[in-house]
């Protein structure tokens, strides 16, 4: 009897997981740990988000830092969470783990990684594999073993995500870390970085993590053309405003949008979101203008192209792939096509594809591949480890392909 294969995408914001027979992952919880201000009760995964109104009072242990799980005590509490009686319900014992990991991870993280898998967790076998695969499987089918032609396994992925956003491409269902080029700017520096401009302009809400979140999901949008939306803000500013009521706690634990000509008490305080709803975006194809020396993600596709020759670089931009939380914000892919279309050789076909759930997809690829029957040959079993070891297997283990 085949063993069940707990498939789970480790993200910088939230945890994806489910077995890998399942349409859809049946857990998506927050990937952090908080403690209550002024308490030593700890609160897990999705118990930040449920256990408490008022979210200004949490302080966030996220185990993961620029990608990378650097915090194993913190994780471990989060998986064990998500293996309970009121989540999935398993014995790891009696499962395989196929887990997501980050480009360029580094050998001591990885060991760990298989430490914990194994001695504290107790999996039966595990393989891990890059997250961007995972997004390009789910939407080009290509499972390593599948027969597919060159060109359909082949492709561009902009995964922008939590930490950061990279540009990936894949040849022949292999991720290419030669050509990789990263963007440090994703979900969690936008609202950090929305916070700080509210923040400076009218009301502190710098310990509002997860209420400017909000505001930047419901609010924020990628500019066409942002000196124009520019000139919109100064001639006709109600065309952008958005106003929202912060939530005092005692009538609403949540806040509302205020509507125009909605009149609010004056003990309510109301925050104003002009062109805060596309500069902060903005910083995604711009990171200069917020003191980041580093190329935009259009550029950083150009980048990615001059290091293949002519006939790879049409297999890659074939099938460029849109995937992450980021990618969610309207208009998002409008604005890509319209500045990488200039840096495409003339005559080469392109097809940007924008994931239809860019947060779940990823998980759903991975999920697709570890259905596979002989996609499990590739799992590291536990009596593999008790042999061999941790070193001796990071390169079974963790894989690009």
């Amino acid at each position: 009897m085949e063993p069940q294969v707990l498939v789970l995408d480790n993200g910088g914001s939230t945890i994806k997981a489910g077995l890998a027979s399942s349409a859809d992952p049946p857990c998506i919880v927050p990937n952090t740990t908080a403690r209550i201000r002024k308490s030593l009760h700890e609160l897990i995964g999705d118990d930040t988000v449920s256990a408490v109104t008022d979210h200004s009072q949490l302080m966030y242990h996220r185990p993961i830092e620029k990608g990378y799980v650097v915090n194993w005590d913190y994780e471990a509490k989060i998986w064990n969470q998500l293996l309970d009686e009121r989540h999935l319900n398993l014995q790891p014992q009696n499962c395989y783990l196929f887990l997501s990991q980050p480009l360029f991870n580094m050998d001591e993280l990885m060991k760990g990684t298989l430490e914990v898998v194994f001695e504290h967790f107790r999996f039966g076998g595990f393989c891990s594999s890059p997250a961007p695969l995972w997004s390009f499987a789910m939407e080009c089918g290509t499972l390593p073993e599948s027969d597919v032609s060159r060109q359909t396994a082949s492709g561009l992925v902009i995964e922008s995500g939590f930490s950061f956003t990279h540009i990936v491409p894949i040849i022949d269902g292999k991720v290419v870390l030669e050509g990789v080029k990263r963007v440090n700017v994703g979900g969690k520096l936008l609202t950090n970085l929305l916070k700080e401009n509210l923040s400076f302009r009218q009301v502190n809400v710098q310990d509002c993590t997860h209420l400017v979140n909000g505001l930047k999901e419901k609010f924020c949008f990628v500019s066409m053309d942002a000196l124009r939306e520019l000139d919109v803000c100064r001639q006709s500013p109600l065309r952008l405003r958005k106003a929202f009521v912060l939530p005092d706690y005692v009538t609403s634990s949540t806040g509302f949008e205020l509507m125009p000509g909605e009149k609010v008490s004056p003990t309510q305080q109301v925050i104003t979101m002009l062109n805060e709803r596309f500069m902060v975006p903005e910083a995604l194809f711009h990171p200069s203008d917020i003191g980041i020396r580093q190329a935009g993600i259009a550029e950083s596709v150009e980048l990615c192209l001059q290091l293949f020759p002519p006939s790879v670089q049409q297999m890659l931009v074939r099938n460029i792939v849109l995937s992450g939380g980021n990618t969610c914000l309207p208009h998002f892919k409008e604005r890509f096509e319209s500045e990488i279309v200039p840096v495409i050789r003339d005559g080469m076909e392109h097809r940007i594809i924008q994931l239809a759930d860019p947060i779940g997809d990823t998980w759903r690829g991975g999920a697709a591949q570890a259905r596979n029957p002989e996609f499990l040959q590739r799992f590291v079993t536990k009596e593999m480890y008790e042999e061999n070891g941790a070193y001796r297997l990071l390169s079974s283990a963790f894989c690009q392909n």
